[in-house]
């Protein structure tokens, strides 16, 4: 009975441990879909290149069921920080604009400063 619960055990490890190498496959193209994103938003793309080159890599030595696991862990997760991505971007453009804004501002009240003197130069 001790040898029936001992193989009964063993088995059961061997499913935890498949169990938990699958997640790692998850987990890691989770990790390299969070480090892309996240160079991406520093606006480093080539360290966004670079870690995109470190997961083909990976992803390659991969069998296919586990390539599909990583495809949808990776899927997940891009969904996720697209939308991150498309705020900070709006966030770009706004103070953009507001920078461009504010250049134009300064250029007309210097224009403005420039056409004031010149006359007060010709009235004199």
């Amino acid at each position: 009975m001790k040898k029936l619960l001992f193989a009964a055990a063993f088995v059961l490890a061997g499913f935890a441990m498949v169990s938990c190498d699958s997640n790692s496959v998850e987990t890691k193209a989770s990790e390299y879909a969070q480090q892309i994103s996240d160079a991406m938003l520093s606006g480093d793309m080539e360290k966004a290149e670079q870690i995109q080159q470190e997961c083909d890599e990976w992803f390659a030595t991969l069998s296919e069921e586990d390539q599909a696991k990583a495809e949808k862990a990776a899927e997940e997760i891009a969904a996720k920080m697209e939308e991150q991505i498309k705020e900070k971007m709006e966030e770009q453009l706004q103070q953009a604009e507001g920078a461009v804004e504010e250049a134009a501002e300064e250029a007309v009240e210097d224009a403005a400063d420039a056409v004031e003197y010149a006359i007060e130069e010709v009235v004199e």
